[in-house]
């Protein structure tokens, strides 16, 4: 039984909401990918504004995937993942705005917007990684982490297969809202685990030391 992971979802309550929303979190963001780049299509003039906007928007977690563990460690890992996801909530209907906008306004508003939400899932990523070994036991810690690897890439495969799907049946905007509902739902589930979060103590270290 053990070896199933409907008992081990059974078995840590706090890691199947944690999974649930890492599930629904990660096919929306990754559906979504098939969508900013009709967005960034519909906004640019050629190929290469299309390629500048498109990777100067995307090197955020390049960026901040050096600093995040620090983050996460700074605060209550709870907390911030509720927070995370709620702003991703309001950000992702952010994109539904930038049609309505033109030239520079519509670049800055896609770039500010990719980058946030960029930010705030590398964010995620790692703030979910630090809280399994606090909602597992220790002999299940390896399982636990091959289950939350396997959903992570099986989302990512799903969410880029089907978001030319999603795309097609409800048009860019449903993308969006769908995004955002996901999120939303996310950080519900998150403020229903009962583990305690609470910073790391870290004695006389300043943030580029750490």
């Amino acid at each position: 039984k053990k070896n199933e992971i409907i008992y081990f979802f059974r078995q840590y309550p706090d890691f199947a909401k944690l999974q649930i929303g890492s599930i629904l979190g990660n096919f929306s963001s990754w559906s979504s990918f098939v969508a900013l780049l009709f967005l960034l299509n519909d906004i640019t003039e050629n190929g290469i504004q299309l390629g500048i906007l498109w990777s100067i928007s995307g090197l955020a977690p390049l960026l901040f995937g050096l600093i995040a563990g620090v983050l996460v460690d700074r605060f209550d890992f709870k907390k911030g993942l509720m927070y995370i996801d709620f702003l991703r909530a309001i950000i992702s209907l952010g994109f539904i705005i930038i049609p309505l906008l033109e030239g520079w306004s519509a670049w800055i508003t896609y770039f500010l917007l990719r980058f946030i939400i960029s930010l705030c899932g590398s964010y995620s990523y790692a703030a979910r990684q630090t809280i399994i070994p606090k909602i597992v036991e220790a002999d299940d810690l390896t399982r636990a982490n091959a289950i939350s690897f396997t959903i992570l890439n099986v989302m990512r495969l799903l969410g880029l297969t089907f978001g030319g799907v999603l795309l097609g049946i409800g048009g860019i905007n449903f993308v969006w809202i769908l995004q955002s509902i996901t999120f939303l739902i996310s950080a519900i589930l998150v403020s229903q685990m009962k583990v305690d979060t609470l910073p790391v103590q870290i004695n006389k270290k300043n943030f580029i030391e750490d």
